[in-house]
């Protein structure tokens, strides 16, 4: 009798997909909206930084995209799910830092940014869970299934 690979469970990976989808949805309208009027939404001000506000919603916004191709491509690979743990770590960390820098700079905060910045840390804490808690705390995954 064969036994069924565990890790080819969807589990949570549906719901960060579609959270990814949402999330970049976000940041296109982030852009847009800061493409219009140039400034930030919030606080009508123009962002301290060397690019614009439409740079940081686009790139965030790939960075969707790759999240989105790395959650649908896991079941192949567990490097794919290794990428997505780190893409959104990675753009968690990225989004904290921005708005650590508008609470500091403008005292408010980019509502769409905010919003974006919370669906990344969804993201980000979904795929720890399913990645810690397969790894760790399922003793019902055959030992030849468990990854070292």
């Amino acid at each position: 009798m064969r036994l069924k690979n565990p890790y080819n469970s969807k589990g949570c990976y549906p719901a960060v997909l579609f959270i990814s989808v949402l999330n970049g949805l976000v940041l296109i309208y982030a852009a847009w909206v800061k493409y219009n009027t140039g400034t930030c939404p919030s606080c009508n001000q123009p962002i301290p930084f060397p690019f614009s506000g439409v740079a940081v919603a686009l790139a965030g916004f790939l960075a969707c995209i790759i999240l989105a191709f790395f959650v649908y491509l896991q079941e192949r690979s567990k490097l794919y799910r290794y990428g997505a743990l780190l893409t959104a770590g990675c753009s968690s960390a990225v989004a904290s830092y921005l708005q650590i820098i508008q609470l500091l700079w403008a005292k408010k905060l980019c509502y769409p940014c905010f919003t974006a910045a919370s669906l990344f840390y969804l993201s980000f804490g979904l795929l720890l869970y399913k990645f810690i808690k397969w790894r760790y705390f399922n003793s019902s995954i055959p030992l030849k299934y468990r990854e070292s």
